[in-house]
């Protein structure tokens, strides 16, 4: 067996460590976590030998020599310029995970040659479900056994009430970190992401331009993500704006869907947009939303639909519940055509 011993005194911290650790550990690994002076120096006195220790600096002295271990790691208060060796505390699991030998986790050996595929939820029509729509998309691939993150880059979030379970909004230290991104300010958003079956950067409560958060932040932020083989799909949903940042990061987009209503406004607008997005590559679908077969469909008649198919009609809701609409087949095919 082999032991990664944690010596740390934050029981917050000891909570979200084990908890994910746990998961990641092959079988033969044991996590022994140490709180306080007295247990250590009760371990400390007989010789020992583990494969890995992360230890709060205050606890150094009293480790002494006699446990022996192939990597040590200190558990840093500070968030940038760090010492080799040390790792931010408010960086999570992620700090751990950067760091810890690879053999100690399930997944070693795996080749893994891609980044997280991410899909872009847009749309230039309001009322239309954007927002429903793209935490279903979630929610129904993370069903069909990927693991997936939900990111809103909307300068109002109001994304919470659709969650069905644990409800996080940003910690006041991260809004800070987001107006300046660096590695550190990945790990800790890592680090707060609330978990409904898929995982969702927790919504920031003020308006995002009022804390000088940019719309380029969250892209950032996602791409760092996509590419530390946390996730296979991080969905995305943009806000209505056509704002230059979000022309230039969806001009290369591998994934999008674009959510539409079947009227002749909305199906007008909607082509404007397309019109737009001159040289696209990636794949892209169309998604209708508050869909009333009663009523004239122009989807069909629209440049959108000549250019890109159209994978899910979904009908008008009268109940908003994340969970009724997954339980009803809703966002099936959507998340069917990202695959």
């Amino acid at each position: 067996m082999k032991t990664v011993l944690l010596i740390c005194s934050d029981e917050e911290y000891n909570n979200n460590i084990e908890a994910q650790l746990s998961m990641q550990f092959h079988s033969d690994v044991i996590l022994h976590i140490i709180t306080d002076e007295e247990n250590l120096k009760k371990v400390a006195s007989q010789p020992n030998e583990v494969s890995t220790i992360l230890i709060e600096p205050k606890f150094l002295q009293v480790l002494g020599t006699s446990i022996k271990a192939k990597e040590v790691f200190i558990l840093d208060d500070n968030t940038s310029d760090l010492p080799e060796g040390h790792i931010s505390k408010y960086a999570g699991i992620q700090a751990v995970l950067r760091v810890i030998s690879h053999k100690l986790l399930k997944h070693e050996g795996e080749v893994i040659d891609r980044d997280a595929r991410i899909i872009d939820v847009v749309s230039v029509c309001g009322g239309c479900g954007k927002t429903i729509a793209s935490l279903g998309l979630a929610k129904r691939l993370s069903l069909m056994g990927r693991k997936v993150l939900y990111v809103n880059t909307q300068a109002l979030q109001d994304y919470l009430p659709y969650i069905d379970g644990e409800k996080k909004v940003l910690s006041d230290a991260l809004v800070r970190q987001m107006s300046y991104i660096t590695e550190s300010t990945t790990d800790m958003m890592l680090s707060e992401m609330g978990h409904v079956g898929f995982d969702y950067v927790p919504q920031m409560e003020q308006i995002t331009t009022d804390m000088k958060v940019l719309e380029s932040a969250y892209h950032e932020i996602v791409e760092n993500i996509s590419k530390k083989y946390v996730y296979d799909y991080i969905v995305v949903e943009h806000g209505n704006s056509l704002s230059s940042e979000m022309l230039k990061w969806l001009s290369h987009s591998e994934r999008m869907v674009i959510i539409t209503k079947q009227d002749e406004i909305s199906i007008r607008r909607t082509d404007r947009f397309i019109g737009q997005l001159k040289g696209l590559k990636g794949q892209c679908t169309i998604l209708c939303g508050r869909y009333d077969n009663t009523k004239p469909n122009y989807v069909n008649k629209s440049l959108a639909s000549s250019k890109y198919p159209i994978c899910e009609y979904v009908p008008e809701l009268s109940e908003l519940s994340l969970e009724k609409l997954i339980d009803d087949g809703i966002f099936t095919q959507c998340a069917e055509a990202m695959l």
